[in-house]
Protein backbone atom coordinates (compact mmCIF):
# COMPACT_ATOMS: atom_id res chain seq x y z
CA UNK A 1 0.00 0.00 0.00
CA UNK A 2 2.82 2.31 0.29
CA UNK A 3 3.45 2.17 -2.93
CA UNK A 4 -0.08 3.31 -3.79
CA UNK A 5 0.60 6.06 -1.72
CA UNK A 6 3.56 7.61 -3.30
CA UNK A 7 1.84 7.48 -6.74
CA UNK A 8 -1.08 8.99 -5.54
CA UNK A 9 1.09 11.65 -3.81
CA UNK A 10 3.32 11.91 -7.38
CA UNK A 11 0.09 12.31 -9.02
CA UNK A 12 -1.24 15.07 -6.68
CA UNK A 13 2.19 17.02 -7.29
CA UNK A 14 2.35 17.06 -10.98
CA UNK A 15 -1.36 16.96 -12.05
CA UNK A 16 -3.41 14.42 -14.29
CA UNK A 17 -2.46 14.78 -17.86
CA UNK A 18 1.16 16.07 -17.06
CA UNK A 19 2.91 16.07 -20.44
CA UNK A 20 6.62 15.41 -19.02
CA UNK A 21 4.96 12.26 -16.70
CA UNK A 22 6.70 9.92 -19.13
CA UNK A 23 10.01 11.42 -19.38
CA UNK A 24 10.13 11.82 -15.16
CA UNK A 25 9.66 7.94 -14.79
CA UNK A 26 12.31 7.20 -17.60
CA UNK A 27 14.77 9.18 -15.51
CA UNK A 28 13.83 8.01 -11.81
CA UNK A 29 11.74 4.43 -12.43
CA UNK A 30 8.77 4.88 -10.32
CA UNK A 31 7.08 6.97 -7.81
CA UNK A 32 9.19 6.29 -4.63
CA UNK A 33 12.63 7.01 -6.63
CA UNK A 34 10.98 10.29 -7.14
CA UNK A 35 9.58 11.01 -3.82
CA UNK A 36 13.50 9.92 -2.28
CA UNK A 37 14.97 13.27 -4.74
CA UNK A 38 16.22 16.04 -3.58
CA UNK A 39 15.87 19.09 -4.80
CA UNK A 40 19.19 19.41 -6.36
CA UNK A 41 18.66 15.37 -8.37
CA UNK A 42 15.05 16.88 -9.58
CA UNK A 43 16.91 19.96 -10.82
CA UNK A 44 19.33 17.45 -12.89
CA UNK A 45 16.70 16.20 -14.36
CA UNK A 46 15.09 19.12 -15.86
CA UNK A 47 12.56 20.20 -13.51
CA UNK A 48 11.55 23.62 -12.56
CA UNK A 49 8.48 26.16 -11.69
CA UNK A 50 5.60 24.64 -10.08
CA UNK A 51 6.55 20.83 -10.84
CA UNK A 52 9.46 21.75 -8.88
CA UNK A 53 8.03 23.25 -6.10
CA UNK A 54 5.23 20.61 -5.92
CA UNK A 55 7.49 17.60 -5.89
CA UNK A 56 10.05 19.47 -2.76
CA UNK A 57 6.62 19.02 -0.76
CA UNK A 58 7.39 15.75 0.59
CA UNK A 59 4.22 15.27 2.75
CA UNK A 60 1.61 12.92 2.20
CA UNK A 61 -1.37 13.99 4.21
CA UNK A 62 -2.93 15.07 0.73
CA UNK A 63 -2.45 11.38 -0.74
CA UNK A 64 -3.14 9.57 2.81
CA UNK A 65 -6.43 11.17 2.59
CA UNK A 66 -7.24 10.05 -0.74
CA UNK A 67 -6.38 6.60 -0.43
CA UNK A 68 -8.45 6.49 3.30
CA UNK A 69 -11.46 7.53 0.95
CA UNK A 70 -10.97 5.35 -1.45
CA UNK A 71 -9.82 2.09 1.22
CA UNK A 72 -13.24 3.01 2.60
CA UNK A 73 -15.16 2.79 -0.75
CA UNK A 74 -13.23 -0.65 -1.62
CA UNK A 75 -11.69 0.68 -5.03
CA UNK A 76 -8.47 0.03 -6.16
CA UNK A 77 -6.08 2.18 -7.54
CA UNK A 78 -3.86 0.67 -10.70
CA UNK A 79 -0.50 2.55 -11.07
CA UNK A 80 2.33 2.18 -13.55
CA UNK A 81 3.96 -0.77 -11.73
CA UNK A 82 0.61 -3.00 -11.91
CA UNK A 83 0.54 -5.83 -14.27
CA UNK A 84 -3.08 -4.68 -15.20
CA UNK A 85 -1.78 -1.63 -16.28
CA UNK A 86 -2.66 -1.11 -20.21
CA UNK A 87 0.00 -0.88 -22.28
CA UNK A 88 -1.45 1.64 -24.37
CA UNK A 89 -1.49 3.65 -21.24
CA UNK A 90 1.84 3.21 -20.69
CA UNK A 91 3.12 4.48 -24.30
CA UNK A 92 1.47 7.54 -23.62
CA UNK A 93 3.88 10.60 -22.66
CA UNK A 94 1.22 12.03 -20.19
CA UNK A 95 0.38 8.50 -18.97
CA UNK A 96 -1.66 8.13 -16.10
CA UNK A 97 -0.01 8.20 -12.39
CA UNK A 98 -3.01 6.66 -10.43
CA UNK A 99 -6.70 5.72 -12.02
CA UNK A 100 -9.31 4.67 -9.36
CA UNK A 101 -10.89 1.53 -9.95
CA UNK A 102 -14.70 0.66 -9.08
CA UNK A 103 -15.14 -2.58 -9.62
CA UNK A 104 -13.64 -5.72 -11.14
CA UNK A 105 -11.07 -5.46 -13.92
CA UNK A 106 -11.71 -7.15 -17.17
CA UNK A 107 -8.72 -10.04 -18.33
CA UNK A 108 -7.86 -7.86 -21.59
CA UNK A 109 -5.56 -10.82 -22.33
CA UNK A 110 -7.92 -13.21 -22.76
CA UNK A 111 -10.89 -11.23 -24.11
CA UNK A 112 -10.99 -7.57 -26.76
CA UNK A 113 -11.63 -4.35 -25.25
CA UNK A 114 -13.77 -2.05 -27.71
CA UNK A 115 -14.86 1.27 -27.70
CA UNK A 116 -18.27 1.49 -29.69
CA UNK A 117 -18.88 4.97 -29.73
CA UNK A 118 -21.70 7.57 -30.98
CA UNK A 119 -22.67 10.72 -31.63
CA UNK A 120 -24.31 12.09 -28.98
CA UNK A 121 -27.44 13.04 -31.40
CA UNK A 122 -27.44 9.63 -31.95
CA UNK A 123 -30.99 8.98 -34.85
CA UNK A 124 -33.33 6.06 -34.03
CA UNK A 125 -31.36 4.18 -37.01
CA UNK A 126 -28.22 4.83 -35.32
CA UNK A 127 -29.30 3.67 -31.93
CA UNK A 128 -30.92 -0.06 -33.34
CA UNK A 129 -27.60 -0.32 -35.36
CA UNK A 130 -25.70 0.70 -32.23
CA UNK A 131 -27.63 -1.61 -29.61
CA UNK A 132 -27.35 -4.66 -32.04
CA UNK A 133 -23.81 -4.31 -32.86
CA UNK A 134 -23.11 -4.09 -29.20
CA UNK A 135 -25.49 -6.91 -27.94
CA UNK A 136 -23.39 -8.70 -30.26
CA UNK A 137 -19.80 -8.09 -29.71
CA UNK A 138 -20.69 -8.09 -25.65
CA UNK A 139 -22.37 -11.81 -25.62
CA UNK A 140 -19.09 -12.60 -27.66
CA UNK A 141 -17.25 -12.19 -25.04
CA UNK A 142 -15.69 -8.27 -26.12
CA UNK A 143 -15.43 -6.04 -23.41
CA UNK A 144 -17.14 -2.66 -24.50
CA UNK A 145 -15.71 0.24 -22.89
CA UNK A 146 -16.74 4.04 -23.19
CA UNK A 147 -18.89 5.99 -20.88
CA UNK A 148 -22.68 6.78 -20.02
CA UNK A 149 -23.50 9.88 -21.25
CA UNK A 150 -26.46 10.21 -23.81
CA UNK A 151 -26.46 9.45 -27.52
CA UNK A 152 -24.38 6.34 -28.82
CA UNK A 153 -22.13 5.41 -25.77
CA UNK A 154 -24.84 5.02 -23.56
CA UNK A 155 -26.82 2.99 -25.77
CA UNK A 156 -23.99 0.51 -26.49
CA UNK A 157 -23.56 -0.15 -22.67
CA UNK A 158 -27.12 -0.32 -22.07
CA UNK A 159 -26.95 -3.25 -24.78
CA UNK A 160 -23.87 -5.01 -23.69
CA UNK A 161 -25.37 -5.12 -20.13
CA UNK A 162 -28.82 -6.00 -21.44
CA UNK A 163 -27.03 -9.50 -22.94
CA UNK A 164 -24.80 -9.92 -19.56
CA UNK A 165 -21.58 -8.63 -21.58
CA UNK A 166 -18.69 -6.84 -19.45
CA UNK A 167 -18.42 -3.08 -19.68
CA UNK A 168 -16.01 -0.31 -18.49
CA UNK A 169 -16.75 3.07 -18.06
CA UNK A 170 -14.56 5.72 -17.83
CA UNK A 171 -15.23 8.91 -16.38
CA UNK A 172 -14.59 12.51 -17.16
CA UNK A 173 -14.65 12.97 -13.28
CA UNK A 174 -14.85 11.16 -9.53
CA UNK A 175 -15.18 7.22 -9.84
CA UNK A 176 -17.68 8.60 -7.18
CA UNK A 177 -19.62 10.73 -9.02
CA UNK A 178 -23.32 10.26 -10.55
CA UNK A 179 -22.53 11.99 -13.99
CA UNK A 180 -24.79 12.01 -15.52
CA UNK A 181 -27.33 11.46 -12.61
CA UNK A 182 -29.87 9.77 -15.11
CA UNK A 183 -27.32 7.32 -15.65
CA UNK A 184 -27.30 6.13 -12.48
CA UNK A 185 -28.87 2.69 -13.11
CA UNK A 186 -26.67 2.11 -15.77
CA UNK A 187 -23.74 2.72 -14.08
CA UNK A 188 -24.95 0.36 -10.93
CA UNK A 189 -25.92 -2.53 -13.51
CA UNK A 190 -22.29 -2.45 -15.45
CA UNK A 191 -20.94 -3.07 -11.89
CA UNK A 192 -23.96 -5.70 -10.91
CA UNK A 193 -22.30 -7.28 -14.22
CA UNK A 194 -18.92 -7.80 -13.16
CA UNK A 195 -17.92 -4.59 -15.01
CA UNK A 196 -15.54 -1.36 -13.58
CA UNK A 197 -15.99 1.97 -13.42
CA UNK A 198 -12.34 4.16 -14.02
CA UNK A 199 -10.67 7.61 -13.49
CA UNK A 200 -7.27 8.77 -12.86
CA UNK A 201 -9.50 11.73 -11.53
CA UNK A 202 -9.56 11.91 -7.45
CA UNK A 203 -12.34 11.02 -5.74
CA UNK A 204 -15.27 13.32 -5.66
CA UNK A 205 -13.32 15.75 -8.37
CA UNK A 206 -16.37 17.69 -10.27
CA UNK A 207 -17.07 17.37 -14.49
CA UNK A 208 -15.08 19.94 -16.47
CA UNK A 209 -14.71 20.78 -19.80
CA UNK A 210 -10.65 20.07 -20.25
CA UNK A 211 -11.50 16.44 -18.38
CA UNK A 212 -13.23 15.58 -21.40
CA UNK A 213 -9.78 15.88 -23.43
CA UNK A 214 -7.73 13.94 -20.71
CA UNK A 215 -10.44 11.24 -20.61
CA UNK A 216 -11.12 10.72 -23.93
CA UNK A 217 -6.85 9.59 -24.54
CA UNK A 218 -7.62 6.96 -22.15
CA UNK A 219 -10.58 5.69 -23.44
CA UNK A 220 -8.65 6.17 -27.07
CA UNK A 221 -5.86 3.98 -25.50
CA UNK A 222 -7.52 1.69 -23.46
CA UNK A 223 -9.61 0.17 -26.44
CA UNK A 224 -7.87 -2.48 -28.54
CA UNK A 225 -10.49 -1.65 -31.07
CA UNK A 226 -12.36 1.87 -31.59
CA UNK A 227 -15.91 1.41 -33.62
CA UNK A 228 -17.98 4.39 -34.87
CA UNK A 229 -21.59 3.56 -35.82
CA UNK A 230 -22.43 7.29 -36.09
CA UNK A 231 -21.26 10.52 -36.55
CA UNK A 232 -22.19 13.94 -38.32
CA UNK A 233 -19.17 15.49 -40.42
CA UNK A 234 -17.81 17.43 -37.20
CA UNK A 235 -18.81 15.31 -34.55
CA UNK A 236 -16.35 14.76 -31.72
CA UNK A 237 -16.11 11.26 -31.74
CA UNK A 238 -14.32 11.86 -35.26
CA UNK A 239 -11.46 13.64 -32.69
CA UNK A 240 -11.60 9.93 -30.73
CA UNK A 241 -10.83 8.05 -33.63
CA UNK A 242 -7.86 10.17 -34.55
CA UNK A 243 -6.92 9.61 -31.18
CA UNK A 244 -7.33 6.02 -31.38
CA UNK A 245 -5.38 5.59 -34.89
CA UNK A 246 -2.47 7.38 -33.95
CA UNK A 247 -1.82 5.32 -31.02
CA UNK A 248 -1.71 2.54 -33.11
CA UNK A 249 -5.56 1.22 -32.70
CA UNK A 250 -7.57 -0.20 -35.09
CA UNK A 251 -10.50 2.03 -35.79
CA UNK A 252 -13.98 0.75 -37.49
CA UNK A 253 -16.94 2.75 -39.03
CA UNK A 254 -19.98 1.57 -40.10
CA UNK A 255 -21.46 3.15 -43.61
CA UNK A 256 -25.36 5.06 -43.38
CA UNK A 257 -26.99 7.51 -44.43
CA UNK A 258 -25.00 10.62 -45.57
CA UNK A 259 -26.70 13.59 -43.80
CA UNK A 260 -26.62 11.54 -40.75
CA UNK A 261 -23.44 9.49 -40.92
CA UNK A 262 -21.15 11.84 -43.38
CA UNK A 263 -18.47 11.51 -39.96
CA UNK A 264 -18.13 7.46 -40.85
CA UNK A 265 -18.08 7.95 -44.37
CA UNK A 266 -15.38 10.79 -43.69
CA UNK A 267 -13.64 8.21 -41.83
CA UNK A 268 -13.24 5.36 -44.52
CA UNK A 269 -12.16 7.62 -46.98
CA UNK A 270 -9.13 8.18 -44.71
CA UNK A 271 -8.65 4.29 -44.00
CA UNK A 272 -10.89 2.88 -41.44
CA UNK A 273 -12.05 -0.27 -42.18
CA UNK A 274 -15.55 -0.77 -43.49
CA UNK A 275 -17.85 -2.97 -41.09
CA UNK A 276 -21.55 -3.75 -41.35
CA UNK A 277 -22.51 -6.36 -38.46
CA UNK A 278 -20.85 -8.27 -36.33
CA UNK A 279 -19.83 -10.99 -38.46
CA UNK A 280 -17.23 -8.86 -40.17
CA UNK A 281 -16.01 -7.97 -36.99
CA UNK A 282 -15.57 -11.50 -35.02
CA UNK A 283 -14.21 -13.16 -38.09
CA UNK A 284 -10.97 -11.05 -37.71
CA UNK A 285 -10.83 -11.03 -34.01
CA UNK A 286 -11.89 -14.94 -32.95
CA UNK A 287 -8.30 -15.79 -34.95
CA UNK A 288 -6.46 -13.47 -31.74
CA UNK A 289 -8.54 -14.02 -29.41
CA UNK A 290 -9.90 -17.78 -29.67
CA UNK A 291 -12.41 -17.91 -26.81
CA UNK A 292 -14.31 -15.41 -28.24
CA UNK A 293 -18.20 -16.72 -29.06
CA UNK A 294 -19.03 -15.97 -32.90
CA UNK A 295 -22.45 -17.98 -32.67
CA UNK A 296 -23.61 -16.53 -29.71
CA UNK A 297 -22.69 -12.96 -30.98
CA UNK A 298 -24.32 -12.91 -34.01
CA UNK A 299 -27.55 -14.33 -32.33
CA UNK A 300 -27.58 -11.38 -29.96
CA UNK A 301 -27.42 -8.90 -32.77
CA UNK A 302 -29.75 -10.69 -34.40
CA UNK A 303 -32.15 -10.42 -31.26
CA UNK A 304 -31.25 -7.39 -30.79
CA UNK A 305 -33.06 -6.26 -34.53
CA UNK A 306 -36.15 -8.25 -33.53
CA UNK A 307 -36.62 -6.47 -30.40
CA UNK A 308 -35.69 -3.11 -31.27
CA UNK A 309 -39.26 -0.95 -31.79
CA UNK A 310 -39.69 -0.10 -35.35
CA UNK A 311 -36.94 -2.41 -36.27
CA UNK A 312 -36.70 -3.82 -39.71
CA UNK A 313 -35.01 -7.33 -40.52
CA UNK A 314 -30.94 -6.18 -40.79
CA UNK A 315 -29.95 -6.84 -44.56
CA UNK A 316 -28.92 -10.52 -46.06
CA UNK A 317 -25.02 -10.37 -45.80
CA UNK A 318 -22.98 -10.73 -48.42
CA UNK A 319 -21.44 -13.94 -48.89
CA UNK A 320 -17.43 -13.73 -47.02
CA UNK A 321 -14.62 -13.81 -49.32
CA UNK A 322 -12.13 -16.78 -49.67
CA UNK A 323 -9.84 -15.26 -47.31
CA UNK A 324 -11.29 -12.34 -44.80
CA UNK A 325 -10.13 -8.61 -45.47
CA UNK A 326 -7.70 -7.61 -42.63
CA UNK A 327 -8.85 -4.68 -40.77
CA UNK A 328 -6.67 -1.61 -42.25
CA UNK A 329 -4.96 0.78 -39.86
CA UNK A 330 -6.20 4.49 -39.80
CA UNK A 331 -4.50 6.78 -41.87
CA UNK A 332 -5.46 10.39 -42.05
CA UNK A 333 -4.89 11.60 -45.63
CA UNK A 334 -4.91 15.45 -45.85
CA UNK A 335 -7.38 16.75 -48.69
CA UNK A 336 -6.72 20.29 -49.35
CA UNK A 337 -9.65 22.69 -49.09
CA UNK A 338 -10.18 26.44 -49.21
CA UNK A 339 -8.55 28.28 -46.36
CA UNK A 340 -10.23 31.50 -44.59
CA UNK A 341 -8.67 34.78 -45.25
CA UNK A 342 -5.62 35.56 -42.92
CA UNK A 343 -4.75 39.04 -41.41
CA UNK A 344 -3.72 40.84 -38.54
CA UNK A 345 -6.36 39.49 -35.63
CA UNK A 346 -6.11 40.94 -31.75
CA UNK A 347 -7.02 37.57 -30.03
CA UNK A 348 -8.33 37.53 -26.18
CA UNK A 349 -6.70 36.45 -23.19
CA UNK A 350 -6.46 32.47 -22.63
CA UNK A 351 -8.89 30.76 -20.19
CA UNK A 352 -6.64 30.00 -16.62
CA UNK A 353 -8.49 26.61 -17.05
CA UNK A 354 -6.67 25.57 -19.69
CA UNK A 355 -3.22 22.91 -19.58
CA UNK A 356 0.31 23.99 -20.19
CA UNK A 357 0.11 21.85 -23.34
CA UNK A 358 -3.26 23.74 -24.65
CA UNK A 359 -1.77 27.10 -24.13
CA UNK A 360 1.39 25.83 -25.94
CA UNK A 361 -1.01 24.98 -29.19
CA UNK A 362 -3.22 27.78 -28.83
CA UNK A 363 -0.17 30.29 -29.01
CA UNK A 364 0.70 28.40 -32.41
CA UNK A 365 -2.51 28.57 -33.95
CA UNK A 366 -3.59 31.59 -36.47
CA UNK A 367 -6.46 32.87 -38.40
CA UNK A 368 -5.70 30.59 -40.98
CA UNK A 369 -6.25 26.71 -40.54
CA UNK A 370 -2.95 24.62 -39.96
CA UNK A 371 -2.74 21.02 -40.15
CA UNK A 372 -2.17 18.50 -37.09
CA UNK A 373 1.68 18.05 -38.82
CA UNK A 374 2.42 21.82 -38.83
CA UNK A 375 1.48 21.92 -35.19
CA UNK A 376 3.45 19.22 -33.97
CA UNK A 377 6.18 19.92 -35.28
CA UNK A 378 6.20 23.31 -34.44
CA UNK A 379 5.34 22.41 -30.49
CA UNK A 380 6.89 19.24 -30.35
CA UNK A 381 4.63 16.94 -28.87
CA UNK A 382 3.03 14.01 -30.30
CA UNK A 383 -0.17 13.42 -32.31
CA UNK A 384 -1.56 11.87 -29.42
CA UNK A 385 -0.84 15.25 -27.19
CA UNK A 386 -1.83 17.46 -29.85
CA UNK A 387 -5.03 16.19 -30.54
CA UNK A 388 -5.81 15.66 -26.56
CA UNK A 389 -4.64 19.76 -26.24
CA UNK A 390 -6.91 20.67 -29.92
CA UNK A 391 -9.69 18.88 -27.97
CA UNK A 392 -9.49 20.53 -25.03
CA UNK A 393 -8.76 24.15 -27.10
CA UNK A 394 -12.09 23.70 -29.08
CA UNK A 395 -14.14 22.83 -25.81
CA UNK A 396 -13.27 26.00 -24.84
CA UNK A 397 -14.16 28.25 -27.81
CA UNK A 398 -10.47 29.20 -28.61
CA UNK A 399 -10.00 26.70 -31.68
CA UNK A 400 -11.99 25.84 -34.60
CA UNK A 401 -11.58 22.66 -36.58
CA UNK A 402 -11.84 22.41 -40.14
CA UNK A 403 -12.17 19.51 -43.06
CA UNK A 404 -9.34 17.69 -43.59
CA UNK A 405 -7.94 17.60 -40.30
CA UNK A 406 -6.87 21.59 -39.84
CA UNK A 407 -7.38 23.66 -37.14
CA UNK A 408 -7.14 27.16 -36.57
CA UNK A 409 -7.45 30.16 -33.69
CA UNK A 410 -10.91 31.74 -32.53
CA UNK A 411 -12.01 34.23 -29.76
Amino acid sequence: MESKRLWIWLQSAVGVGWTHSADLLQQFGDAAAVYAADESALRAAGLNGAALRNLKNKSLSKADKILKTVQKKGWQVLTPDDAAYPDGWAALPDLPLAVYVCGQLPDRAAFPTIAVVGTRKISEEGRRLTAALAAGLAAAGCTLVGDTIHGGDEVAMEAAVKVGGVGVILQPCGTDVDYPKKSDRLRTAVLTAGGAILSEFPPSTPVRRENYGLRNRLLATYADVVLVTEAGEKSGTLRLAGLAAASGREVLAVPGDRTQNAGCHKLIRDGAALVENCREILKVLVGRYPQLNSEKGMEAEKRSWAESPKSEPPKKERKPAKRPEPIRPYVVRQQPQPAPASGEVTWGPLPDYLSDRAKTVAERLTAEPRSIEQLTEDTALSMPQAMTALTELELCGVAQSYPGGRYSRKG
